[in-house]
């Protein structure tokens, strides 16, 4: 799925979803109390509970949960308050049991109660507000999530309680099911949200989605192995965002390429203003969640150690924040399919140069694409012209060079400046 579009359509269930999106299929708007209702183990003889501990995160796992439950015991159908202690209590277990799994594993992840909820209706036969029509094909996955989410339970809880029939060994590989299953079912529902969103009603395409997604994530994967991408050039708040933003460009979702591997291997001028600034517009948009940009209330980030990159000039910073403002007000101004084609549009603009594609009769009558696009160029632009500008250059190069051929990059005759230079990283550092 187009990272754009899942972006989108995250936005969008978030400001709209919440009890009132996901109902049981009833005419009562009410959440019945057994959607909640889980397997439980009653203690043994034996059984040691374990003392909660911050540093134990077993125990954290083990006591969050035993509130969760007994938050459940104590609900009332009639009293709306004790559904939302529910909801509290499982996003407290949600996220110590990520906790847990960030401790024995490296593909490490949150586990959004919305998600999990989701889950619990559709498990419970009832169904999910609007995508009445995709309950058949969002079912199974959901079953299966609700039963890696009970073998973990049952992992973690005789663990916790040191029982001779616990296998430590297990917990890791028990919690990789746990999310590759709520990867699965995440990624089906996010795509059944966005097919309503943006209007696509072909359901027998996102069935296919589906059972193509694993195939799809190990081509994913092969594709990316061979990319060196080393942390020196690729681990402040802006330069990780470089490798992700070029995969997307040279193949985006429902649209021709923004960037093309002939670019990349002939180097053209053009390809060295247009990384930055999609780069910058993506770290404003839908990658967000790497850059911090959006959640730092009145800071640019510009101040950030790890952003060595972005000038502390007064004009960028001003640029800086105007462009989060706009960004912010497009997002929340359009449907979410309007939305899609403003970016679309925006991409091909900062690629090209040009501010004609779009004009006030098509929908920028408060002239915020054209803030959008003359503030990232701003910020985006000055990486090249800065006292870093070689640096930057050495950065992009590298970069280019992990996504073209390797003949081509074997017989690049600048192949020698595409190394790692150590007065590069003492220049950053200075």
């Amino acid at each position: 799925m187009d990272p754009l579009v899942l972006y989108v359509v995250k936005r969008t269930v978030a400001a709209q979803h919440d009890e009132e999106s996901l109902v049981p299929s009833s005419s009562s708007s009410a959440t019945p109390i057994h959607i909640f209702k889980v397997d439980t183990w009653p203690l043994l003889p034996g059984d040691r509970v374990p003392k909660l501990r911050k540093e134990n995160l077993l125990s954290l796992v083990f006591h969050a949960e035993e509130q969760w439950l007994e938050s459940v015991r104590q609900s009332d159908d009639d009293n709306p308050e004790t559904i939302d202690a529910i909801h509290r209590q499982q996003q407290i277990f949600l996220a110590a049991l990520s906790m847990l799994h960030k401790s024995v594993s490296p593909n490490n992840r949150r586990f959004p109660e919305s998600v999990w909820f989701t889950c619990q209706v559709l498990s419970r036969e009832y169904h999910v507000k609007y995508l009445e029509s995709m309950t058949p094909i969002l079912r199974p996955p959901a079953h299966a999530l609700y039963g890696a989410m009970r073998a973990a339970r049952q992992c973690v809880r005789e663990l916790a309680l040191a029982r001779k029939s616990a296998h430590p060994d297990e917990l890791p590989t028990v919690l990789d099911q746990l999310v590759e299953a709520w990867n699965r079912f995440e990624s089906l529902l996010y795509k059944s949200y966005g097919g309503v969103l943006l209007g696509i009603t072909d359901e027998d395409q996102i069935m296919l989605s589906r059972d193509s997604h694993a195939l799809m994530q190990q081509d994913k994967q092969s594709e990316q192995q061979p990319r060196f991408l080393p942390p020196e050039f690729f681990g402040d708040a802006f330069t990780q965002l470089l490798p992700l933003t070029l995969d997307r460009s040279l193949s985006r979702p429902q649209n021709r390429p923004l960037i093309t591997r002939n670019m990349l291997e002939d180097l053209e001028p053009n390809v060295f203003l247009a990384v930055p600034r999609l780069s910058i517009l993506a770290g404003m948009t839908w990658l967000s969640h790497l850059s911090g940009w959006r959640r730092r209330r009145g800071s640019t980030g510009f101040e950030d150690n790890h952003n060595p990159w972005l000038s502390q000039s007064t004009k960028q910073q001003e640029a800086f924040d105007q462009l989060r403002c706009s960004c912010e007000r497009l997002e929340m101004s359009l449907p979410p399919k309007t939305f899609l084609e403003r970016y679309t549009q925006l991409e091909d603009a900062l690629v090209q140069g040009r501010t004609t594609i779009w004009s006030p009769s098509e929908g920028d009558e408060d002239g915020l694409m054209s803030t959008v696009y003359q503030t990232t160029c701003v910020v985006a632009d000055t990486l090249l012209t800065g006292s870093h500008t070689r640096s930057f250059v050495l950065v992009l190069r590298h970069l280019f060079a992990s996504f073209v051929s390797p003949s081509t990059h074997a017989n690049s005759k600048d192949d020698h400046l595409l190394s790692i230079s150590e007065n590069t990283v003492l220049d950053l550092a200075i």
